[in-house]
């Protein structure tokens, strides 16, 4: 068992498990919100995505794969154009599965290798491996 030893303020909205892997959206003092997944076996950080925008859920692989909605608040734009991507960090590196503006940012869900979230009327889907 590995404690995570926390020596700062933390604000921990988002979490998921699976196996040794935990993924977190995290924020700590006046640091930029950011997308973790930690080896649960060592407690190091095995992926680390920050400067992001609002993540409204995660979702997390046995193998520590990494998917994430987030809208664009780390992008200069209009205040009225919110924008939302899918993203997916795996072994491979870290990708936009999906963007635009009708995404749903509460609808991603894992099945198996799958990951699935609306995109206005749409259902759609990706692999997270």
């Amino acid at each position: 068992m590995v404690l995570l030893e926390v020596t700062e303020h933390f604000n921990w909205p988002l979490a998921d498990f699976d196996g040794p892997w935990a993924a977190v959206y995290t924020t700590a003092n006046d640091s930029p919100w950011t997308v973790s997944v930690y080896d649960m076996r060592t407690g190091r950080v095995r992926f680390e995505d920050q400067a992001i925008g609002q993540v409204d859920t995660i979702a997390l692989a046995p193998d520590g794969a990494i998917a994430w909605i987030e809208d664009n608040g780390d992008e200069v734009m209009k205040p009225s154009e919110t924008v939302f991507r899918v993203r997916e960090h795996n072994h491979f590196g870290t990708f936009t599965l999906d963007r635009g503006p009708a995404i749903a940012p509460s609808s991603l869900v894992r099945r198996g290798a799958t990951v699935r979230w609306r995109d206005g009327a749409s259902q759609r889907s990706g692999p997270l491996r």
